[in-house]
C-alpha cells in the first residue's frame, strides 16, 4: 500500500495531468469545448457539471490569488476521490494507473478497465471474482501496467467509440503513457541480470532490453503468491486467472481444436474458460484443467514435456535464434534494412500501403511452398510466397 506522501505524491501527478497553468506555473480556470461531457469550466480536471462545490471554490481561490491554496485543495480533492482503488490494489504502481483511471473516467468505468486488464467480466464492480485474479496478476506488476495501459485504449475505442478520428485522441493517449510512465517509477526494484555471452554477428549492434520479472509456467488463483516455478510436483490446474507460459500453450492448443479461448496471451480469462469448458465436451465441463481434462488434451496432441531430437521431430523445430527476440524497429532495421512507404489504399484493403525506393527488390525473394496446394485454398493456391531472404532458407 501507498505511503501518506506516496499517496499525495500521485494525486499531484494527476493534477499535472489535467491542469492548466500560466506563464508562472499557476493553476488556470478554463472553458471546456461541447464535446467534453457537457461541462462548461474546470480547475485540473474538476469541473462544474461533477463537482461544482470544490470546482467553484477553487475559481474563487485563483480569482482571489491564492494559488497555493488552490493547488492543496485540488491535490487533497484528486486522492480522496480516486482511494477507492486502494481497496482494489496494495502495489504502489498498480494503484497510481487505476486513480489516474479512475479520475479521467471514474469510479465505474475505471472498475471495468481494470476488469478488461484482467480478462473478466467487465460489470463495474470490483468484487471477489475480479479481486482474486488481480491478486493473481499483481504478481508481475509490469506486465499488468502494460495490461492496463492497454485496456484503456480497448475501453475507448469499443465503449466510447473514439478513434484516431477523435478530437482528443492525441491528448488521451499522451495522457495512458505518461501515467504508464510514472507508474513505472513506483514499481519494485529488480536485481541486474548476470552478464551473458554476446549475440551473433547480425545481432551485435542491436539494444537488447533488460529482462523483466520472467515468466513462470503459470501462477494459480489462491491464497498463496508462489509462483509455480517454485512448487513442488503436482503442477496446479489451470483456471481462471492463471498466467503464464503454461496458459498460452493451452491456449494455442485449443485455438488447434477450432475453439475461441481469445488472444493466446498467457492469461487464462473467462473466454479461455469457456473455450475450456467446449474441450470438455466429454469430462465434466468445470472450465479447469485438471488432470481429466489434461490426460484428454495428451490423446489430442498437447504437448507437456519437450521431445528432444535433432530433427523435425523436435518440439523445438525449427531451432531458436542464437539471439534474443528483436522487439525495437531499431534492432528490426538493423538486420532488415529499413524502408519509406506511402499510404495506398485498395477497394478490399484500405490498409494497403506502397513501399518506395528498392528496399523490396533488394530483400524480397519468392519461396516455393508446394505444400500450399495440399491445404483448403486447393488447386488455386500460389506456388510461391513473398519472404525476406535472410529467412528463406529456414522457410
Amino acid at each position: 500500500m501507498s505511503t501518506p506522501e506516496q499517496r499525495m505524491r500521485m494525486a499531484k501527478q494527476i493534477v499535472d495531468f489535467e491542469a492548466r497553468r500560466d506563464k508562472k506555473g499557476r493553476l488556470q480556470v478554463y472553458k471546456l469545448p461541447a464535446w467534453d461531457g457537457g461541462s462548461r469550466y474546470g480547475v485540473a480536471g474538476i469541473n462544474e457539471k461533477y463537482n461544482k462545490e470544490v470546482c467553484d471554490h477553487l475559481v474563487e481561490l485563483i480569482e482571489a490569488g491564492k494559488y497555493d491554496k488552490a493547488e492543496e485543495l485540488a491535490t487533497e480533492f484528486i486522492a480522496s476521490d480516486t482511494d477507492v482503488v486502494v481497496t482494489w490494489s496494495k502495489l504502489p504502481a498498480i494503484e497510481f494507473y487505476l486513480r489516474d483511471s479512475v479520475f479521467n473516467r471514474g469510479h465505474a468505468r475505471g472498475a471495468k478497465i481494470l476488469q478488461i486488464a484482467l480478462g473478466v467480466e467487465p460489470d463495474g464492480v470490483v468484487g471477489a471474482r475480479t479481486r482474486a485474479v488481480l491478486a493473481v496478476a499483481e504478481q508481475n506488476p509490469s506486465e499488468l501496467l502494460d495490461d492496463l495501459r492497454a485496456a484503456r485504449e480497448r475501453y475507448e475505442r469499443e465503449v466510447v467509440g473514439r478513434d484516431e478520428r477523435s478530437k482528443p485522441w492525441k491528448e488521451l493517449v499522451s495522457r495512458w503513457n505518461n501515467a504508464l510512465k510514472f507508474a513505472r517509477t513506483l514499481l519494485p526494484a529488480v536485481p541486474a541480470p548476470a552478464p551473458k555471452g554476446a549475440f551473433e554477428a547480425m545481432a551485435a549492434h542491436a539494444t537488447i532490453p533488460a529482462p523483466s520479472f520472467g515468466e513462470p509456467i503459470y501462477q494459480p488463483v489462491s491464497s498463496g503468491t508462489t509462483p509455480t516455478a517454485d512448487l513442488a510436483l503436482p503442477l496446479p490446474a489451470l483456471r481462471l486467472g492463471s498466467r503464464g507460459a503454461m496458459v498460452k500453450a493451452w491456449e494455442v492448443f485449443l485455438i488447434g481444436e477450432k475453439l475461441d479461448p481469445g488472444e493466446p496471451d498467457g492469461m487464462f480469462t473467462d473466454k479461455t474458460a469457456e473455450a475450456t469448458r467446449a474441450f470438455q465436451a466429454k469430462v465434466e465441463a468445470d472450465g479447469v484443467v485438471g488432470r481429466q481434462t489434461m490426460r484428454k488434451a495428451l490423446e489430442r496432441g498437447f504437448e507437456l514435456m519437450e521431445q528432444p531430437a535433432a530433427d523435425a521431430t523436435s518440439s523445438n523445430f525449427p531451432p531458436r535464434p542464437s539471439f534474443p527476440p528483436l522487439v525495437s524497429n531499431a534492432q528490426r532495421q538493423a538486420i532488415f534494412a529499413s524502408y519509406a512507404y506511402v499510404a495506398d489504399p485498395q477497394p478490399r484493403n484500405p490498409e494497403h500501403i506502397r513501399i518506395l525506393g528498392t528496399w523490396e527488390h533488394d530483400n524480397i525473394v519468392d519461396v516455393p511452398v508446394p505444400q500450399l496446394k495440399k491445404t483448403a485454398i486447393g488447386p488455386k493456391a500460389p506456388s510461391t510466397i513473398p519472404f525476406h531472404r535472410l529467412g528463406a532458407a529456414q522457410l
